[in-house]
Parts: structure tokens; sequence; C-alpha cells
């Protein structure tokens, strides 16, 4: 059945429900939003201003094939919408989650783990947040993945990451990781790690060495304090560029 196109006064009068801070008036004018067929240049900015809400209303549809989605996730009631949500076309997700609020035995992190077409994923951190959902290992066209600002509680990656072998940049950055998995060498095609703020991490297994494409390993600010913390490296991958500071390494200065 095809839905009436809305007229400028409607448009309007749906706006400032819209733009209201009482939630039961933009809960309506949303549910009215949804009868309607929507101009493009309103739902350009309707998906720009409320992404969590489009998703959960369905006004993410006219836009199937899009290729790219940034949100910041602040409330806990709309998240559970990505899961219903599908995108075979979707190459980069980024999620800011550092006002996210989630109950006890809520997964913090949204269902993202069907979008296998992904080769970009950024996640922004939240304190809160313990580990990452072993349903990463999904995501086989991953070329790029940011953890960042995780805090004081992801104490190691999920070993499932090494089996994403087409990943070029890895980068755990501030989420206090104590250890990395000790089959990261399966990564062959991984070209940067960024391990940058990770001030537990005394040590790289030796299986690091294998990977030999590796171009640039971000050791700033982790609690490396001697070669011997990073011997595979220097040893095995001589053209690796190894960012670590002065004071933390001298021998390595």
């Amino acid at each position: 059945m095809t839905k009436p196109f809305i007229n400028d006064e409607q448009l309007q009068n749906l706006k400032q429900l819209l733009q209201s801070k009482d939630s039961t008036n933009q809960q309506l004018a949303l549910s009215l939003l949804q009868g309607f067929e929507l101009p493009l240049c309103f739902l350009n900015e309707l998906r720009s201003r409320y992404p969590m809400v489009c998703l959960a209303y369905g006004f993410y549809r006219p836009f199937e094939g899009i290729r790219k989605i940034s949100l910041h996730i602040h409330n806990h009631a709309f998240p559970a919408a990505l899961g219903s949500f599908e995108n075979t076309q979707l190459e980069a997700l980024e999620l800011d989650m550092k006002d996210r609020f989630f109950y006890l035995n809520e997964d913090p992190i949204p269902p993202i783990w069907h979008f296998t077409s992904l080769k970009q994923l950024m996640i922004k951190g939240n304190w809160s947040v313990h580990s990452l959902s072993s349903s990463i290992g999904q995501l086989h066209q991953l070329e790029s993945l940011d953890v960042i600002d995780f805090g004081c509680n992801m104490h190691t990656m999920p070993e499932e990451i090494c089996y994403l072998t087409r990943l070029k940049h890895l980068s755990f950055q501030d989420c206090r990781l104590e250890q990395l998995p000790l089959k990261i060498g399966r990564l062959k095609n991984l070209e940067t790690l960024n391990l940058r703020g990770n001030w537990c991490l005394e040590w790289l297994p030796k299986h690091i060495r294998y990977l030999q494409k590796l171009k640039v390993l971000d050791l700033r600010g982790t609690g490396i304090r001697s070669v011997s913390g990073i011997e595979s490296v220097v040893k095995y991958l001589p053209n690796t560029e190894i960012l670590i500071h002065p004071l933390d390494v001298p021998q390595y200065a």
C-alpha cells in the first residue's frame, strides 16, 4: 500500500513536535511520520540528528545501500534496533558509547555482529565494558578494527580476532590489556598494531614474530620496561617501526 506524500504544513507541525523536549510528543511525531512518504532531504536531516531513532522506527530502510554509519549511543532504549537492521552493503560502522547507559545483565555493545560486510569497525568505549563478544569472529571482511578507551576492565582481546585474517589495522588503545592472544601471529596481513595506553601490558607473545607485514607497532604508554618484552619484534621484525617512549625502554632508545 502506497503511503501519502506529506505536505509542507504537516511536515512543519510534526517537526515542531519532534523538536520539543517532551518525549511523548517526540514519539507521537515519529509514529505519525511512519504513515507518510517523506522527502529525501528531511530523511537525511532525520538520520543525521536522530540516528538511533531512525533505526528503531524504520527510517533507515530507504537507505539500505548505505555504506557508512556513525552513531553516538547514549540511550539504552534504541541500540537493540541495530539487531533488526539489515544491510549487506554496510562497510564502515562507528559506535561512540562513552555516554552509554546499560543494565547490569545487558550486553553493553549493541548487536552489530550480523553486519558481515563490514570492512571498518570503530568502537569508542565505555569503562563498564569487560570484553568484546566472541561473535566478532563473524566479521571476516574486516580490514580495520579500532577499540578505544575501554578503561580498566578489558584485560584481553578475544581470541576470535586472530581469525580475521584480512585485518590490516588493529588498535586496542587505552583498554588496560594485560596480554595479547597467543594466536595473534595468524594476522598475516596486519600492517599496524596500536597498543598505546595499555599500561598493564608488560610483554608481547613470541608469535608476534609471524606478523611479517607489520610496519608500525605502537607501544607508547604500555607496561613494557625492557627489551625482553619486545624481543620477538626486535629480533624477527627488523623492518617494523616500534613506537615506544625512550624512558620506558632506555636500552631500545
